[in-house]
């Protein structure tokens, strides 16, 4: 079979109008081809982009899924958002009862991943730390194990006293409980830029919970030097960009102009003044 141009398959997706039947047959000639020639796009570029048009069903997916895997091709990260396009139930059939020949590591990112699966996988994969894995592989997996919006707060919660591990807990869309509180409470402390940059980042929670968690009226004076350490540049720059968020309060954005002067957070009324 001819050289299959991936470029040209994931233009007619992104930009055109194709049909379930359009799309099986270019999945068809990806699965009987092994020569793609020079592509900016991979075959898991394609199959997300197509599995997103919301034309394909679990059947559909599936195909997709045992093609990468039939040809070793699929990396983990999108694998686990193409199968997002399908259902829990197909999710599950995939899981199964055993990690067999390292599927879950190609599944658990996913987000039908549930609490007893990402357990299992944690125990068995990451707990086990079996002889011969790659200890720098291993760490990489606890990093975004611990990022997972359904990572089981019992694992997250055992990880409270490890600074490196509440960096990546910080950016986890549902952390909660004791979980957020210990991130919190690092967060306030000077010293611990890297873990204030991450919740102030973290979208998952409204700008409200964040600033009242990380005390933003106390970091505000200790940026206006009225505290007792000065603000690094690092911890400066988070909060403007705290504030830049969209879902930063109106009031909050006044409050931070009449601090700083800086145009950017003024008011509409106040912009408006400076045009003319």
């Amino acid at each position: 079979m001819n050289k299959v141009d991936i470029d040209h398959f994931y233009d007619i997706v992104k930009k055109g109008n194709p049909t379930r039947d359009d799309m099986l047959e270019m999945i068809d000639w990806v699965d009987n081809t092994s020569s793609f020639g020079n592509t900016s796009f991979t075959t898991d570029d394609l199959f997300l982009a197509i599995a997103k048009t919301g034309k394909m069903n679990d059947h559909d997916i599936k195909y997709m899924y045992e093609v990468q895997n039939e040809s070793f091709r699929g990396e983990p990260a999108h694998t686990a958002r193409m199968l997002e396009q399908g259902s829990k139930e197909l999710f599950d059939e995939l899981w199964g009862d055993k990690n067999t020949y390292g599927k879950w590591n190609k599944l658990w990112r996913c987000t039908h991943a549930d609490e007893k699966q990402l357990e299992d996988f944690w125990n068995e994969v990451i707990k086990s730390n079996n002889k011969g894995v790659d200890k720098q592989w291993l760490e990489a997996q606890k990093r975004e194990f611990f990022r997972h919006p359904n990572a089981p707060s019992k694992i997250l919660n055992r990880q409270l006293k490890n600074k490196e591990s509440l960096m990546n807990i910080a950016l986890n869309p549902n952390v909660s409980g004791k979980a957020l509180q210990a991130v919190f409470d690092y967060a306030k402390v000077h010293r611990h830029d890297s873990i204030f940059e991450n919740i102030t980042r973290n979208m998952g929670l409204d700008w409200k919970t964040i600033a009242d968690g990380v005390d933003l009226k106390d970091q505000l004076k200790s940026m206006m030097g009225h505290g007792f350490i000065a603000l690094s540049e690092r911890r400066k720059y988070a909060i403007y960009d705290f504030f830049r968020r969209k879902d930063c309060p109106d009031k909050a954005k006044a409050v931070f102009f009449e601090i700083t002067g800086d145009e950017e957070f003024a008011p509409q009324a106040v912009k408006d003044m400076f045009i003319f």
